[in-house]
């Protein structure tokens, strides 16, 4: 079994419950759970990408909020823009960005959901898009991040294939997987966290930042 580790706003927290008449995501709640690692599977029914993406590079794909969902007192209604950023963010609406903001999301924008917001790279067996589960009222909006490894653009030479080994002093099998999950009615979100084959020492050569939190309006 892999475990699941939920982190949420403060970097160490999880599962995120906005509390009623909040109107600011600073105050929302937030609980820590762990358990087993529901990954979905991705197909064309709201967004599915795959695929090779270089460090300090763009991929992002815009879906349609399917319900309703209110982020720190500001009602989204269904069929808005939702754009999810293959560097481990997603935001409501569909805003212009640099390598600046991709990389810093928390910092240049509104209405968002940052669960691992740094310069990430893919492979040929990552993926990322999303799936809606269950049914009205209680539907799921599931968006989900896989295979995918550190960048960083201070490191040099750049070899796509071999880029996460060299950042990290050899250690190639780091994956990094993750889950935003918006709950339908409740409001809930869920940032669902699963790291394959981690390194057990704490060598490297990392100096970009991650962003984990919220911004509302």
């Amino acid at each position: 079994m892999k475990n699941l580790l939920h982190i949420s706003c403060a970097l160490l927290c999880t599962l995120i419950i906005p509390e009623q008449g909040l109107s600011q995501v600073s105050n929302y709640a937030f609980t820590e759970t762990t358990g087993t690692y529901q990954a979905i599977i991705l197909d064309n029914s709201v967004a599915s990408w795959s695929g090779t993406i270089s460090s300090n590079s763009s991929n992002s794909q815009t879906i349609s909020t399917p319900f309703e969902f209110c982020l720190g007192g500001n009602t989204i209604t269904a069929n808005n823009d939702l754009t999810m950023f293959h560097d481990g963010w997603a935001v409501f609406g569909n805003p212009s960005t640099t390598q600046a903001t991709r990389t810093a999301p928390l910092t240049y924008f509104n209405n968002v959901l940052s669960i691992f917001g740094t310069d990430l790279i893919t492979t040929g067996t990552s993926s990322y898009g999303a799936r809606v589960e269950g049914s009205a009222p209680n539907r799921v909006l599931v968006m989900q991040w896989g295979q995918l490894y550190f960048g960083d653009s201070n490191q040099s030479p750049f070899i796509t294939t071999n880029y996460w080994k060299r950042a990290v002093n050899g250690h190639s099998n780091d994956r990094l997987h993750f889950q935003i999950r918006l709950y339908e009615t409740t409001n809930v979100i869920e940032f669902c966290y699963l790291i394959s084959n981690p390194r057990t020492t704490s060598n490297g050569n990392l100096s970009n930042d991650v962003q984990v939190g919220l911004r509302g309006a």
